[in-house]
């Protein structure tokens, strides 16, 4: 914890060093960067993109007292941050944008979405596998809010009908982990492939190999996986209510949206899919021309341009 602070003194100081070849400064996430980068916002413009939401995170991650220290130390310097009238917030998406309309009392900011490398797009058709393949993405397969325990649920109710299933966990894990230790528990294994962490040049790979990219988290501020899957022409399952998912997936038009709490609604989706091409086809064609006009990376850059000389000229 220290460290922090420690860290937050030594950004001032780099900063402070070369602040006279800098036209504005951009910080990301509302907590050290910003921090920093806040003590020169009357020298230059500051920005702050808010890429995760501290007050969820607080009521989520309190299980130990380590969690409950970081998280509270987090939630005083993200409210020093976010109260910042100097500061420059950019939301991440219409979710970040709302939370932080409700927070600090009706103050509208600009919404700028995250970017994916236009080299990502998939050129040719998408070929799907012959046997139905599932993959699904976290950083920490045991984070609860990424609610994978559902997801093996609703995986173990689908391979019980259709045995030559498989599904593929991208993430970090602990063999005796609770998440582990309960998952052999229920049996939840059974065509469960435990990839662990993976280099994103296999994970492109990975993903086109799989029928469905299914995201089952509980809440996000953006959600990068729905682009990995959008981006290579894969149909996705996300929840209905998690965050920012449903406005990235458009309501339902560029993904299949269930109550990702719900085991057998994941179920039914994996099915619906599955079942009805045309719906599938659908969901990753339309997901996929969204994708190219919205979220490539020379789009995402030319929006924070615009954004810095509009705030440069208002200052001069």
């Amino acid at each position: 914890m220290i460290d922090r602070f420690y860290m937050v003194s030594r950004l001032k100081k780099i900063i402070k060093a070369n602040i006279h070849s800098l036209d504005v400064l951009h910080a990301h996430w509302t907590y050290d960067y910003a921090l920093a980068c806040a003590e020169y916002s009357k020298l230059l413009p500051v920005f702050c993109t808010i890429r995760d939401w501290c007050p969820y995170l607080l009521k989520v991650y309190n299980k130990t007292i380590g969690e409950k220290i970081y998280w509270r130390v987090s939630y005083w310097v993200f409210r020093t941050v976010v109260y910042n009238q100097n500061i420059n917030f950019i939301a991440n998406s219409e979710y970040t944008y709302n939370c932080f309309l409700q927070f600090v009392s009706g103050k509208k900011i600009p919404i700028i979405y995250n970017s994916i490398r236009e080299e990502f797009l998939k050129g040719e058709n998408k070929e799907y596998p012959k046997t139905p393949v599932f993959i699904a993405i976290s950083t920490f397969l045991d984070d609860p809010r990424k609610n994978m325990l559902t997801l093996l649920k609703a995986f173990k109710k689908y391979n019980a009908e259709v045995p030559e299933s498989k599904l593929l966990l991208v993430g970090q894990y602990k063999q005796d982990s609770d998440f582990i230790k309960q998952c052999k528990i229920d049996d939840l294994l059974v065509n469960v492939k435990l990839e662990g962490l993976v280099p994103h040049e296999k994970l492109i790979n990975l993903i086109d190999s799989t029928s469905i990219l299914i995201h089952p988290s509980l809440e996000e501020t953006f959600g990068n996986i729905l682009l990995e899957g959008m981006v290579r022409k894969v149909p996705i399952i996300a929840g209905m209510n998690a965050g920012a998912v449903p406005f990235i997936l458009k309501q339902g038009k560029y993904g299949c949206l269930c109550d990702v709490k719900k085991e057998v609604e994941i179920y039914n989706s994996i099915c619906m899919i599955m079942n009805d091409e045309v719906y599938r086809n659908l969901l990753v064609e339309n997901a996929f021309n969204y994708l190219k006009n919205n979220y490539l990376d020379e789009i995402i850059v030319e929006k924070h341009i615009s954004l810095y000389e509009s705030i440069l000229n208002e200052r001069r």
